[in-house]
């Protein structure tokens, strides 16, 4: 197939540069602007209530309201706010029979829309209104002789279009469900969910669960503030979505921890 080939060149050809080692988190910046003020303030307002372990971010909130001159007071909500409110916590799938660690905040798409079985979808709202995805899908295994071959087969199914660019970021260990998984960066064909100004990322996490002949794959669609996504664009969030603070970059952090954490709790689901 074209899109096999074409995958096959560009993952060839990023290999040697795509595949950092997990760097440490860059050092978190002491200035906030208004801008994320309030949206620190809003987030930890309406979370507050739903969770305690919110109680930190109405300390800091209150102290904003109160203190928000003082550099030291804005430098301590800069550190709290995102460890705080990104809190994750065991989310169940499949009817427990699988779980893993989600964004507190994640909103189950079941509960308004139905759902094929074989899948768990997520929302993560954003205060931009450029709201993100997790899907988890359980698909057959891919009979395929290399790695590219399988990443093709699979973004034929999720996708409508052919991917423009996909680039390895990572492989890593699941140690719950004993295999390697394999993340990448993908852009997707045009679609009508981009505009002028936003484009759509996708993240693709596949573990390769050989013992029961199936694919969890793990797919996180991720709008972007942007303009036309060229393959220098493109092949600088790759290298900065390990560990970076963009929004492809924390967004990847979330669907890391959604891969590493997952765990099958019921082997009995793939009978």
């Amino acid at each position: 197939m074209i899109i096999c080939t074409a995958i096959h060149i560009h993952l060839q050809q990023s290999a040697g540069t795509c595949l950092p080692k997990y760097p440490a988190l860059a050092e978190e910046q002491t200035n906030l602007t208004d801008k994320r003020i309030t949206i620190i303030r809003t987030n930890a307002a309406k979370r507050i209530s739903n969770n305690t372990h919110y109680t930190n971010c109405l300390r800091f909130y209150i102290l904003s309201l109160i203190h928000s001159s003082h550099t030291e007071c804005i430098a301590l909500i800069n550190h709290y706010s995102f460890s705080t409110l990104q809190h994750h916590i065991m989310v169940e799938l499949y009817g427990g029979a699988i779980s893993s660690e989600l964004p507190a905040d994640a909103i189950d798409v079941s509960t308004f829309r139905q759902i094929p079985d074989t899948q768990e979808v997520f929302l993560l709202e954003k205060p931009t209104g450029l709201d993100q995805s997790l899907i988890f899908d359980l698909l057959e295994s891919v009979d395929a002789q290399s790695l590219a071959e399988v990443v093709a087969v699979h973004l034929e199914d999720i996708l409508e279009e052919p991917a423009t660019l996909v680039a390895p970021l990572e492989l890593f260990t699941n140690e719950n469900l004993a295999c390697e998984s394999h993340s990448y960066l993908v852009k997707p064909g045009p679609s009508k969910l981009e505009s002028d100004n936003a484009k759509v990322y996708m993240l693709l996490v596949i573990h390769r669960v050989e013992k029961v002949n199936t694919d969890i794959v793990m797919s996180m669609n991720v709008p972007v503030e942007s303009g036309e996504v060229t393959a220098e664009v493109f092949n600088k969030e790759a290298e900065n979505a390990i560990g970076g603070t963009s929004v492809v970059g924390e967004a990847y952090s979330v669907i890391r921890k959604a891969a590493v954490t997952l765990k099958v709790e019921d082997w009995a689901l793939f009978a």
